[in-house]
Parts: structure tokens; sequence; C-alpha cells
């Protein structure tokens, strides 16, 4: 058997508060070589740029707001207003609050450099403050002196607010200059997820935001410092909503590594009020969250704790089987016996099972008045049984659970009934394991050749991921149905499984599309986890007749959703999975805006 090499490999041996160390980091090397081919312009590509730049409909001026301090000392400001000064988009302006003199020998006579004064010992966000009030420009973005941006990094959001003028927000993917002035650690995004920005800042840098809307909500608030920006953009994007933010999925902004780490990954100082700050926009939104806690493995960033309410609402647990006591033991014992979610009924579909033990186990389980077993007989058909145990279950929330599922801990259920109960979220997954302990489950990512995989899988249960991404709470346009819990209502609006084209592979993506189709967000929680004995029942689509039915189904259900195989959302065109699951670099797959008629990679 062939064996991947990861490229993404968790790197224990990064300084202890660099990026690397925390984030399953791209190796250097690799990435430097993905930035000489794919990332650095030629003089082709400014004259292609300037040609766009001339055609463009509006050009709205971005005030860039600096908050100079001696900490970062004048080489660091420097650099930054080299970095303006170098953009191929000319409409912006520089408001920096600071000591004027110092500001104004580094800026020279660039008329659209301003300075505002402060007087010294002033914090962070009252030096945006100021620079805010002096901005004239539609748009607003933070550059910290030290940081650079990309040559084409106005450029891009320009062009992105050409093609949505009504943005409010746009931010990009990012990466870090170390000591060696070597481009690193990239932090390629997905699009907008909220979820995700409770967990980290996601928008990060380079985030441009609309003026007016900044003001209207007070811009930065001394009382989060230092984390008052993360604070501004987690109010800014529920005040804008979905529509109005828009991702570039390009490297537009340069951190400085320095000689220490940024703080939101090394400032206990900052961690606290960033928490403070997820903490105070939840409660303001969510009467469910009850607590912001450190992410497992990852302490400088989030995982918001809900709640159900009570009396809680009931779980039908859909149970689809054919013999195999052994693994339905196992998986029915820990719905019963080992969840401290008591509001369940156990709904087992039976498919013409036939060993005498699944017939002692059937009588031993109908014993608990929790638990009905029903009769499902004929060709092996998972949609066919899932909707026969929807159209029986009596609770709100309908649990579609495969009978080779074990619980590891007892608040799986009561963290999944929470996430689902709020409105905006469709379906819910659960991270899974093998029984090695390694993850089969994490979120499903669809790929153009067209495929479907599971993020990651394979990585070691204790990995965080690729930032963050096996340890926070995110969106995925599909989770796979082995443990997926989904409000009846949504499962009656869109239909339910489809039975007739999607028998026993791809209905779970199918039916996560068409959820996502209508308004839900389908998400996926770390802090749900199970076992998972995958295909353990019915064996493995891997050959002979089940390859070739999985391949029909795949097909079926591609035709009917191939602008989501193309383009996920949730997953950055700069990155591809393998058939492991394991994520590494790619050719963007996506044009560049100043290639009209460039495509990229499928």
């Amino acid at each position: 058997m062939r064996v991947l090499k990861r490229w993404f490999s968790f790197d224990r041996s990064a300084a202890p508060n660099a990026p690397g160390a925390v984030t399953a980091a791209i190796p250097t090397r690799r990435y430097r070589a993905w930035v000489r081919r794919y990332d650095t312009l030629e003089e082709s590509d400014r004259v292609a740029i300037r040609a766009h730049l001339s055609g463009l409909s509006r050009r709205p001026v971005v005030s860039i707001l600096i908050a100079a301090s001696d900490e970062q000392g004048a080489e660091g400001l420097r650099r930054s207003l080299q970095s303006l000064a170098a953009q191929l988009y000319d409409d912006w302006e520089a408001c920096i609050a600071g000591d004027a003199g110092n500001a104004r020998s580094i800026a020279g006579a660039d008329p659209r450099v301003r300075i505002v004064e402060i007087s010294r010992g002033r914090g962070e966000a009252e030096a945006l403050n100021a620079a805010l009030a002096a901005a004239r420009g539609d748009f607003v973005a933070i550059l910290d002196p030290g940081d650079r941006l990309a040559e084409y990094a106005l450029y891009g959001v320009a062009a992105e607010l050409d093609l949505a003028p009504m943005s409010d927000v746009v931010y990009s993917d990012e990466d870090f200059f170390d000591d060696s002035e070597e481009r690193c650690w990239p932090h390629f995004k997905p699009d907008w997820d909220p979820d995700l920005a409770l967990g980290l800042d996601l928008l990060g840098r380079l985030c441009v935001m609309r003026a007016s809307v900044v003001r209207a909500l007070g811009g930065f608030r001394e009382e989060f410092e230092p984390a008052a920006q993360y604070d501004l953009r987690l109010r800014l994007t529920h005040a804008a909503g979905a529509d109005r933010i828009r991702h570039v999925p390009a490297v537009l902004y340069h951190r400085c590594f320095g000689q220490s780490a940024p703080r939101d990954f090394s400032s206990a100082e900052y961690t606290e009020a960033a928490r403070e700050a997820v903490w105070r926009h939840c409660r303001a939104h969510e009467t469910a969250v009850i607590a912001v806690e450190p992410a497992p493995g990852l302490p400088f960033w989030n995982r918001v704790i809900r709640t159900p309410p009570h009396p809680e609402p009931l779980v039908s647990a859909i149970v689809p089987t054919r013999d195999r006591a052994d693994l339905l033991r196992a998986c029915t014992q820990g719905v019963l016996a080992r969840t401290d979610y008591r509001a369940i009924e156990l709904i087992i579909l039976d498919n013409d099972s036939a060993e005498p033990e699944t017939a002692a186990l059937f009588e031993e389980l109908r014993r608990d008045p929790r638990v009905r077993v029903i009769e499902a007989p004929g060709r092996f058909n998972f949609s066919a049984m899932v909707n026969q145990g929807a159209s029986a279950a009596r609770g709100d929330i309908l649990l579609l659970l495969n009978n080779d599922i074990e619980v590891l801990n007892p608040l799986w259920l009561g963290e999944m009934v929470s996430q689902a109960l709020r409105p905006e979220i469709g379906a819910v997954g659960a991270r899974l394991l093998f029984p090695n302990g390694n993850v089969q489950h994490s979120g499903v990512i669809l790929t153009p050749e067209p495929n479907a995989y599971h993020a990651l899988r394979h990585s070691r249960g204790g990995d965080p991921g690729y930032y963050g991404q096996l340890a926070l709470t995110r969106t995925y346009l599909a989770v796979t149905g082995a443990c997926l819990a989904i409000r009846r209502e949504v499962f009656e609006e869109v239909g339910g499984l489809d039975e007739q084209h999607l028998a026993v592979t791809s209905n779970d993506i199918d039916l996560c599309l068409r959820i996502g189709a209508r308004g839900y967000r389908v998400i996926c929680t770390p802090r749900a986890e199970l076992i998972h004995h995958e295909s353990a029942t019915r064996g493995s689509d891997a050959r002979g007749a089940n390859l070739r039915r999985a391949r029909t189904e795949l097909a079926h259900a591609v035709s009917r959703a191939k602008a989501h195989y193309a383009r996920d959302k949730y997953a950055n065109p700069n990155l591809s999975y393998t058939h492991d699951g394991y994520v590494v670099l790619s050719k963007p797959r996506v044009a560049r805006p100043w290639r009209a008629n460039e495509k990229g990679t499928g």
C-alpha cells in the first residue's frame, strides 16, 4: 500500500509560541516553492492588473489605520509604509496615530499619508479610533506596524468590491515573515464561517471594513484591549450578515513574526480579552451559551459551550441494522446507558436480521420502553430505512446513527442537540474516531474530481489540525450521516433522504447540500466525539459491486450539485485533499481577477 507523506504535519518541534507549533504547519520549503510558482508577480501580471484597474466601475478609497507605538520601532513602520507605497491600487490613504515627528520623518512627502498626533502612552484602541476619526475613505483596514501588504493586496480587495459592491467586509488569507525574511505559516482560510470565527479571529488580516458601519458600531472598544480589533470584527460581521462578507482566497497580508510571536498566539492578556469579547458577543445573541473555554490543544483559541433547554426535547435515534449483534449491543448500550442526555427514544430498523444473537438482543432491548424495533425487510436501502424511522419517530430532534458507533463521552448528545436547536443550523455532525484513536470524520470536503473526502482523515486524535480544523467547531457543506442530528422540521422541509437514487452512499452529502440550499448551515462539533467502526456491517465501497454502486450514486449526487463540488466554499482553493483526507498545497483553483480568461485547476 502506498504511504502518503503528510504535507501538513503537527509540528511539535517549532518554537512553543509560534503558530507552527499548534497549527499543523506547512513546511517552509514547500510553501516557499509554492510562493515562487503561484504567488510571485511578473511584469506581465502587473500590466494586466493595471489594465483591469482601468476598467473597474468603482474605485473606493481605502483608509489604512496604523496605531504607531514605540514598541514596533521606526523600522517596522517604515516597512509597512513601503508596502503601501508599492501598491498597484493607488486609491488609498494612511492615517497614522502616534508621535507626529517620528511618523512624518518615516512617511516622507506622500500626501496620502496623514498623521494624527496623540499623546504618548495611549492604548491601541484609542489610537485606532483617532485614526478612524480622521479617515476619509469609503473603507478602512488596519495595518500593524512591521506587517506588510502584498503588492496586489488593495487591488485584490477593489476587484472583489467591484464584483460585490454591497459588501461591508472583505478579508483575505495571510502568512508570516520569519526572522530570515522568509514567508512561512500561511493561513489559507475558508469563506465566511461564523462558528469558526468564535474559535479564532478568522477575519484577521487583511480585513477591509465599510467605514460607515464601523463608525455606527462605535469603533474600537478600549475595554477589550489588546483584543479590541477582534471585538470589532465580531460585532461588525454580525451587523453585516453573511451576504455582505467576502473572502479573497489569496495571501494579501504578511505578518511580522520577528523576535517574538504575535500577541494572539502567545499573550495571556490577549487571550483573556479575546475570550471575554467572544463571551459578551455570544451572550448578546444566544441564551443557550453558558461558557467560553480554551479549545483542547489550542489554549489561546476558544470553544463555545451551549446547553439544551429544560425540559429537554425528545431525541429519536434512528439506527438501521442487519445482524452484527456485537456492534449493535455496543451502540445501544452507549446510547441508553452511557449518555447524559435522557430524553431519548431508540428506533431500530431491522433489515432482515437472521442470526440468533441478534434476535436475542432485540428481545432484550424491547424490555426498555425507550426502544422500538421496526421491521424493514428487503434489499438494503439506508435512505429508505432512515425515512421509515423518521416517520415513526416522536422526537423533535432526529439522530441518524450507524449501528457501528460507540459512545466515548456522556456529553456527546447534549452537545449535538444544543447545536441542532440553533435556528440557523440545519444539521450537526460529530467528530468520529477509528478504534485506534485516529480521526475518521471531522467534516466533509467536496473536491472537483468530483469526490468527497473526510477532512484530515487518519490524523492522530490529539492533533488540532490545520489552524484548528480538528479542534474547533466549524461549518462544512456536509457531514457524515453515521452520526447526524437534525431538527425534524428541517428533515421534513427538505424531504428526507433520497431513497430512490441514493440508497446507500452519498445520501448524507445530498441531504446536507439540500439543507444548505434552504439557507441553513451544516456544522461539525468536535465536542461530540465517538468511535466509528466504518462500514463494519455492509462492507467496504472500495471494490466489486459496492464500488460500482457507490460510483453511480456519487454521479447522481454530483449531477445535482456540480457547483459545490467544483468550489467548496469551506475549503480554501489553494489547498487540495487526497484520497486519505490529507491536505496539500495546490495550484490555485480559482482564476486570478486580472486574468479574466484564466481557469484554475480541477
